[in-house]
């Protein structure tokens, strides 16, 4: 068989193309599998706390601000889930169904006896939870609190009004005396 200059040059440059091109996928494959993990990526977009806040049989959970493996977490305190009114903010939440340490209330106007006991008025499509953040409207005092968890400390946020009068009440749990 007589082969003739071109087709032994075509054959020649097909099989260069081919190692070439393996080689350049090759290269891309190492690049894309010895890169760095995206520092961007984070696990806890895919938590829902509110997740078991309604239960018919058993005593529901609370959903918790809480960023894991970490110190501090806040629950709003309420009589369960579905209610409307939240009687306190805990500034640290140290056992599970624990209501914490120091409970902070936000008000507007006078304080008087009655503004102790008195609950705050939530509405949950205007409430935003997530295990970073919390966030939600008082409907009567015009208040929007909100919080967010951090490895050692937390940070709460209160909008009030421009009127006069603000107030942040705090008052310390039974588990507290000396």
């Amino acid at each position: 068989m007589i082969t003739t200059f071109p087709t032994v040059f075509s054959q020649a440059l097909s099989r260069t193309v081919k190692s070439v091109s393996l080689a350049f996928m090759a290269i891309g494959l190492l690049m894309v599998s010895c890169s760095a993990p995206s520092t961007s990526d984070d696990n806890t977009v895919y938590i829902d706390p509110t997740i078991g806040n309604v239960s018919q049989f058993l005593v529901p959970t609370y959903p918790t601000i809480h960023l894991p493996n970490q110190m501090l977490r806040m629950i709003p305190v309420k009589d369960d889930y579905l209610s409307d009114q939240v009687e306190a903010f805990p500034l640290h939440v140290y056992a599970h169904r624990n209501w914490g340490l120091f409970q902070v209330k936000v008000t507007t106007g006078d304080v008087v006896p009655s503004t102790w006991r008195k609950k705050m008025i939530i509405d949950h499509d205007l409430e935003t939870v997530h295990p970073w953040y919390y966030s939600t409207y008082l409907i009567e005092d015009d208040i929007r609190v909100s919080f967010a968890p951090g490895p050692r400390s937390g940070i709460f946020k209160f909008e009030f009004p421009e009127e006069d009068g603000r107030n942040l009440l705090v008052s310390g749990s039974s588990e507290m005396s000396f």
